[in-house]
């Protein structure tokens, strides 16, 4: 094995200036190469693919729910109680993000429960009405079309036609205005598994109406850091101008797993940089007091700089995109490599 480098070597030697170009060249090729692959900032990619089924991360990204930011608003003096207030700091919100979202970030936002989605219901009630009823409705409906409950009641629904009511209660009066489909709908209230949440003026509240919620899907899947970050960003500019406000009592959070993978990302990118920096201090400082030679930076960071860039141009080769994440993990390897050059100088310095 000695004999094939020392003939490399030799052969370098008689050919300087060839070599020295052809050297240039495959650096340049490879510098070309690694600059062409992609850095994915997707934090599933760091799980190692042998030990997870097959289809396990496409069926996580593929649940919308756990790509949602969810909103919450409430007032910062818990005891004060003001669910308009928390409406009109909430509109101004949803309307800052909805019209500012140039860069289309945002896929959808549900801040409000449309009166269509009530009146769909009622009319799959009314479409399917004998299948909802139950047995004990039968002698309720009976009481219902006696003639002299029919009176009053039609004089009730006559008043609620004159009344502000009337804008929602209309349509379910003409097409019901004996009421047979009360009771049906009375029971879908069983199928509401928590009773905290309620609607105020159409918008999701806590029972107490001192919390108000909404939440919004990103354009994004929540892995996609790079894109969420730009929203998250977005985000934090919108609630920081709607907060600096004088008269703004109104406290805005949200949560998330966009947020939460934002953040995780961010923390790993800021703990590889700064382990890095470290470890190149160190190193540094060690050649600087120890060896005190400044060719030994030319020696030992060569080396390792080229692996980099030639492991980058295979990568693009063969994967074409690599997680950034992982990449700054890598950096372990780059030490391993830095560590044998301070072994073999050591013992060549010792003339071993």
């Amino acid at each position: 094995m000695e004999r094939l480098f020392l003939g490399i070597f030799f052969l370098i030697q008689k050919f300087k200036v060839v070599s020295l170009a052809a050297f240039a060249l495959l650096i340049a090729l490879a510098g070309y190469f690694a600059y062409q692959i992609q850095l994915s900032e997707d934090v599933s990619k760091l799980l190692p693919e042998k030990n997870i089924p097959v289809n396990l991360i496409e069926n996580l990204e593929a649940i919308d729910f756990a790509d949602r930011l969810f909103f919450h608003l409430h007032l910062k003096d818990s005891n004060a109680y003001k669910p308009d207030a928390l409406i009109e700091i909430a509109t101004a919100l949803t309307d800052s993000l909805a019209h500012k979202n140039q860069d289309s970030l945002i896929q959808s936002l549900f801040y409000t429960v449309e009166a269509s989605s009530i009146e769909n219901t009622y009319q799959l009630i009314l479409k399917y009405l004998p299948f909802y009823l139950q047995e004990q409705d039968y002698p309720a409906i009976e009481e219902m079309i006696q003639s002299e409950n029919l009176e009053k009641n039609f004089r009730k629904k006559y008043k609620t036609l004159f009344s502000p009511a009337s804008m929602f209660m209309r349509k379910m009066i003409t097409k019901d205005p004996v009421g047979i489909s009360l009771e049906p709908l009375k029971r879908l209230q069983t199928f509401q598994f928590d009773t905290s949440f309620i609607l105020y003026k159409n918008i999701v509240f806590t029972s107490d109406k001192k919390h108000l919620l909404f939440y919004l899907t990103p354009k994004y899947k929540s892995s996609d850091t790079k894109n969420n970050g730009r929203l998250i960003a977005f985000i934090d500019e919108q609630i920081d101008q709607i907060q600096l406000a004088d008269d703004c009592d109104v406290e805005i959070h949200y949560f998330g797993a966009p947020a939460v993978a934002y953040a995780n990302s961010k923390q790993i990118k800021a703990d590889i940089i700064l382990t890095v920096l470290i470890a190149l201090f160190a190193i540094v400082l060690l050649v600087a007091l120890f060896y005190r030679r400044k060719r030994l930076y030319f020696i030992i960071f060569l080396p390792a700089a080229l692996s980099v860039l030639f492991s980058l141009s295979i990568l693009s080769f063969f994967k074409g995109e690599i997680s950034a994440i992982a990449l700054g993990m890598g950096s372990i390897l780059v030490g391993i490599s830095i560590d044998y050059v301070f072994h073999i100088f050591t013992h060549a310095q010792n003339g071993h």
